[in-house]
């Protein structure tokens, strides 16, 4: 479970708040996307689950919440 603390930015696809998972204590951002851009999204999630970088951010999960679409990202 996701509980989020603040809205930290806008990207091309949708807002970005930094959140804290209650399982694990950990901060985490989520990027809430909505459902309409639903290929461009499965190719992103692909990629980062693959993307394996210190240089790029870390794919936790995903799941859908209110029409929209939550990627937990480190």
């Amino acid at each position: 479970m996701i509980c989020l603390l603040s809205n930290t930015g806008e990207g091309s696809y949708g807002k970005v708040y930094k959140g804290l998972d209650k399982k694990t204590g950990e901060l985490v951002a989520v990027k809430m996307v909505p459902n309409e851009e639903e290929s461009a999204l499965e190719k992103e999630i692909r990629m980062l689950k693959d993307c394996n970088s210190e240089y790029v951010v870390k794919y936790l999960a995903s799941y859908f919440k209110d029409q929209m679409l939550w990627l937990i990202m480190e």
